[in-house]
């Protein structure tokens, strides 16, 4: 019987040896696994970054959009005054929707472009191509009366649209607008 208690007394400091063993295992391999874990989340933000700025960049190429742009470079002038095709565009005249929908959907597409690179990862407003600039200073210079008198009714119309714009103006981008005088 002596021997049996001596037996568990020897095996006693032997398995606990070997529990604190065991889970300094575990542990160590439950901190490999939420590395590994975390970098894996860091390169899928990454693709989904990237997919999501092609998406964008893709909308913006579309031959839908590029026409709304055109009918706006086209129609409206880079100036302030309220000439008789912007007063008639805020009426609502039928024969000018064709306008409005083509300020509507080039504000809400610069307004998500102007959200993702303002709100997202900084270095892919540093990174974003020249043409975005571009588009974005011409656009809104023609349309931004329209994005003020909208912004009336809806606070947030057009916000990083116009925050974009700005930004494409401390990049030297923005175009000139006459300043007519009364």
């Amino acid at each position: 019987m002596e021997e049996l208690i001596d037996f568990f007394d020897t095996v006693d400091p032997l398995l606990t040896a070997l529990t604190v063993v065991l889970t300094a295992i575990l542990a160590a391999g439950a901190i490999v696994a939420a590395i590994i874990a975390r970098h894996n989340l860091k390169i899928l933000r990454g693709q989904f970054r990237d997919n999501t700025f092609q998406i964008l960049l893709k909308e913006l190429a579309e031959p839908s959009s590029r026409e709304n742009r055109q009918l706006i470079f086209q129609h409206l002038s880079p100036s302030q005054q309220l000439t008789d095709t912007k007063t008639r565009i805020l009426r609502g005249t039928s024969s000018y929707e064709r306008h409005r929908c083509a300020i509507e959907e080039t504000v809400s597409c610069l307004d998500r472009l102007g959200f993702f690179l303002l709100k997202g990862d900084p270095k892919l407003k540093d990174e974003a191509p020249e043409f975005i600039w571009e588009i974005t200073s011409q656009m809104w210079t023609r349309t931004e009366w329209y994005v003020l008198h909208r912004r009336q009714k809806s606070k947030h119309y057009g916000q990083y649209f116009e925050k974009l714009a700005k930004e494409a103006e401390k990049k030297g981008y923005l175009e000139k607008v006459e300043v007519v005088k009364d």
